[in-house]
């Protein structure tokens, strides 16, 4: 064996006995081969359907119930993560833990849904420009989109479990699976339901990721005792507790998530299409920022959950924090400059096959060049944002969000009026530089005050 044989073969033996290292190297892997076929969805959607009302319309209510589902899914996905880990060390009943959040969180679903379905149709209808034919077509897609909100959420919960027991792989891989039954579905059906394929879709891709990732729920989190109404009611105070906690980042959450529903409302009010053009550059920036944070952030989550309970050290944890940030920005600034310089082509490469024209595509690129200047203060804050949700310390999170979303509104008040629909890009990426730079503020007092 040569000499850099034998070099390479004990640098990777050295990462090897390194689990949180392996985790990361493992777990972003198989996020990027998860969530590839998911960032090719979006460009099928603009080879099948262009850029119409019709697509207007879904990505309006698309954005939506993807904000309900943010403020649930993700909440319990990240949250759940130090609460479990907290219970096996612990040694209490996770199984019916889990049960019991699954339980409560479906209940309060049920009451959100039901001021969707009443609320949803004149509150969109007064805050839009939207035609009456798209509002019929809105109407219709509300309605059969709405299971996902369910079904997301399921899903955050047991993969947040999954990643609290350190079994990242499912969690990370499982996106794949509801990329292809989404796009399958679609394919098949798009010339028969036209826009509502897309709909029907996303609703049977998220349920065979539930089915997978509750599979692999049974088998890693093994039952403790019988479940039954007296072990979930033994319970009842760890659930409160969760629910307690969760509460203000699921404010928080909510404000954060306007954001994008903001930027569609006003994006509505400059024409058709807009909403569409918005929604394309916007995709593609978060091809980056998945790829950056997902497989990474899971990892350090759970890692640092079980070091900050065991040592309870928020020094050390700030320099776990400043260890992780020197890693990711220099990979960060590099992928943010590759991607700027190559937008046209980029763009040209994804979007121009289908039925989009090229001043259409022009638009598109500058767009996602803009939303490319905000990748690193958005990966660089979620890590901050993480190492608060260990701590439990969702109250600052929500003033951190609604600071975010007072920004946002007004920046789009002025942008909008100089320069339209970039002006609601600029905004977005001037919000992200404001959030990282305020919490880091935040965790440098933080630890002073420790």
């Amino acid at each position: 064996m040569s000499a850099v044989a034998t070099s390479l073969s004990k640098t990777w033996d050295s990462l090897r006995s390194r689990p949180i290292v392996r985790d990361t190297i493992t777990t972003t892997v198989l996020t990027i081969v998860g969530r590839s076929v998911g960032f090719f969805i979006p460009f099928f959607i603009a080879s099948w359907y262009g850029i119409k009302g019709e697509t207007d319309a879904f990505f309006f209510v698309y954005n939506i119930i993807l904000f309900l589902t943010n403020i649930f899914s993700i909440v319990i996905e990240m949250v759940v993560v130090p609460f479990v880990a907290e219970a096996r060390a612990l040694k209490k009943d996770i199984y019916s833990f889990v049960v019991g959040i699954f339980i409560f969180s479906s209940a309060i679903l049920a009451g959100v849904s039901l001021l969707f379905i009443i609320l949803g149709k004149p509150l969109i209808n007064l805050v839009t420009s939207f035609s009456p034919e798209a509002m019929s077509l809105i109407s219709s897609l509300m309605w059969e989109i709405l299971p996902l909100l369910f079904l997301s959420t399921w899903s955050g919960l047991l993969a947040g479990t999954l990643n609290a027991y350190k079994a990242f792989q499912i969690p990370a891989a499982s996106p794949m699976i509801r990329a292809l039954v989404i796009l399958g579905f679609t394919f098949l059906f798009k010339d028969t339901l036209g826009i509502h394929a897309l709909a029907w879709g996303y609703v049977a891709g998220e349920a065979c990721r539930l089915l997978i990732l509750f599979g692999f729920f049974n088998r890693h989190c093994p039952r403790q005792a019988h479940l039954s109404w007296e072990t979930l009611w033994n319970t009842k105070e760890s659930v409160w507790q969760f629910f307690n906690t969760s509460f203000y980042m699921i404010l928080g959450m909510t404000l954060v998530g306007l954001n994008p529903i903001i930027d569609r409302i006003m994006a509505s009010w400059l024409g058709e299409g807009s909403i569409s053009l918005i929604e394309y550059a916007d995709k593609l920036f978060y091809l980056p920022t998945t790829l950056l944070s997902m497989g990474f952030l899971t990892v350090l989550l759970s890692h640092w959950s079980d070091k900050f309970y065991k040592q309870n050290d928020y020094t050390s944890m700030r320099t776990d924090i400043m260890k992780a940030i020197k890693l990711i920005m220099p990979v960060s600034v590099g992928i943010t400059i590759l991607l700027f310089l190559f937008r046209v082509n980029l763009v040209q490469y994804v979007y121009g096959r289908g039925n989009i024209t090229p001043e259409k595509l022009v638009i598109i690129s500058t767009l996602f060049g803009i939303y490319m200047l905000g990748v690193t203060p958005y990966v660089v804050g979620t890590v901050f944002s993480r190492s608060i949700i260990i701590q439990k310390n969702t109250k600052l999170l929500l003033k951190v969000s609604a600071i975010k979303n007072i920004l946002n509104i007004a920046l789009n008040l002025i942008f909008i009026y100089f320069i339209g629909t970039t002006g609601i890009v600029i905004s977005s990426t001037v919000n992200n530089y404001v959030t990282v730079i305020f919490l880091g503020f935040c965790l440098k007092f933080q630890v002073q005050k420790s």
